[in-house]
């Protein structure tokens, strides 16, 4: 079992350090403190001893939070490469928890208050000291990044943090996530940042502000536009990326040649069009392929909002089928919780507006058949509390549905199936959307 929390670390803007980006961040691992020694504390203090231990043990460190976290990989072997040679893969750090916008899928302006304590701007002193710290116990850092849950340039000691950053950790990239709702200073460009990611999902004010509420997409294109002509007048080697998230309001064709023809205009290394599963997301595009290219010298890329290995959760599935033959109900019901958990995160918005993608219909209708094994193993009453709102959804493809499930069980090319059926305890006894489950 793995998740990043094993080789990251999350530097919380009140200076506390959290699990990770997700389901995580309710997860406080320590609350700051001055006379800590950082370095030591991420090679052996206790909620990091415990989260490599737990993982490498197959357990789930925090279950009551990593059973909702759609970044831990359960059947995922342990990684030890912080053990073995001290390398942290990504130190996020979050400079202000505040936000001018208040985007559809973000917490909201009046709750935000509400869930941390604090101060809401991380001090850049406080950097420093974790800098030095890790940098005093030899550990490496491969990326830090300035992001988090709220926008990171109204924090005024970005900059110097920025500066702090690059001169402790040369040779670690260093990237920044804004909105770009800001006035630009031409002093921005010399901050050390070998990467700047421009939040903007839109070509217009109307495509661009039903998800980016109170956003001005102009001040946010002008803030874009200034930074990446400046970088590029001053020889600034630094890359500029606009990301812009793709939703049903956004996705045409037209749209997304615009896209392409600003970005042109603005001068920026690439625009990266960006699948999401959250939010009012995108019925049209669901890969690069679909893409209208203007093919005007702009680089245009593609990738998915959160990059997700489906094939750890079909190895949940087997897990938990095992389980069930080998009699072993709490690690039958502890893997189908988190495999629960981690589906519902995946595809909870897409439900919403009735738009599943077949692999996640796939993924739902094989849950359905594993829960009915696991209920007539051990009874409706043992089965762990779930919003059945996920089972509305049926693959349309049955037969796929049946074939990847005999896939999952047996590992085996399909026309060995039949020597292995009475190995197990469950046996499909129709092909159908819902396919009941007998067992001996």
């Amino acid at each position: 079992m793995d998740c990043p929390s094993n080789r990251s670390i999350f530097l919380r803007a009140n200076g506390s350090l959290i699990c990770w980006c997700d389901y995580g961040n309710k997860k406080i691992l320590k609350e700051y403190d001055e006379q800590t020694d950082y370095g030591e504390y991420i090679c052996s203090g206790e909620a990091y001893a415990t989260i490599r231990e737990q993982l490498s043990e197959n357990r789930m460190p925090f279950p009551e939070y990593c059973q909702h976290c759609i970044f831990l990989q359960s059947e995922t072997p342990f990684d030890s490469s912080f053990r073995d040679n001290k390398t942290i893969t990504h130190l996020q750090v979050e400079p202000s928890y505040r936000c001018q916008l208040e985007c559809v899928s973000c917490i909201g302006l009046k709750e935000r208050k509400k869930l941390i304590h604090p101060p809401y701007d991380l001090e850049p002193g406080i950097l420093k000291k974790v800098l030095q710290d890790l940098s005093s116990k030899n550990i490496k850092i491969e990326k830090i990044s300035f992001e988090g849950h709220g926008e990171p340039i109204l924090n005024k000691g970005v900059w110097e943090m920025a500066r702090i950053a690059k001169s402790l950790y040369p040779d670690t990239h260093l990237c920044m996530t804004t909105n770009a709702n800001l006035d630009f200073d031409s002093a921005h460009i010399k901050a050390g940042f070998d990467e700047i990611i421009f939040a903007i999902d839109g070509v217009d004010q109307v495509s661009y502000e039903k998800y980016r509420v109170r956003g001005n997409f102009e001040k946010a294109f002008s803030y874009m536009k200034n930074f990446a002509i400046a970088a590029s007048e001053n020889k600034i080697e630094v890359s500029t990326l606009w990301k812009y998230v793709l939703f049903g309001h956004n996705d045409s064709k037209a749209q997304l040649s615009d896209a392409q023809k600003l970005a042109k205009e603005a001068g920026v290394s690439a625009i990266i069009f960006v699948a999401t599963h959250m939010g009012p997301m995108s019925t049209q595009i669901r890969d690069f392929s679909q893409i209208p290219l203007v093919n005007n010298g702009v680089l245009v890329q593609f990738c998915q909002f959160i990059s997700f290995d489906d094939d750890d959760i079909y190895k949940s599935f087997y897990k938990i089928v095992s389980a069930c033959h080998n009699n072993n109900q709490k690690a039958a019901m502890e893997t189908l919780t988190a495999t629960f958990g981690r589906i519902q995160r995946l595809v909870g918005e897409q439900i919403k507006i009735n738009n599943v993608s077949e692999d996640y219909s796939l993924m739902i209708s094989i849950l359905r058949i594993v829960l009915k094994l696991y209920t007539k193993k051990y009874g409706a009453n043992d089965v762990p509390s779930m919003d059945n709102t996920i089972f509305d959804y049926r693959s349309k493809n049955a037969i796929r549905v049946y074939e990847k499930y005999l896939e999952i069980l047996y590992k085996k090319q399909l026309s060995n199936i039949k020597t292995q059926l009475l190995k197990l305890t469950a046996v499909p006894r129709k092909v159908g959307n819902c396919l009941p489950v007998r067992t001996k």
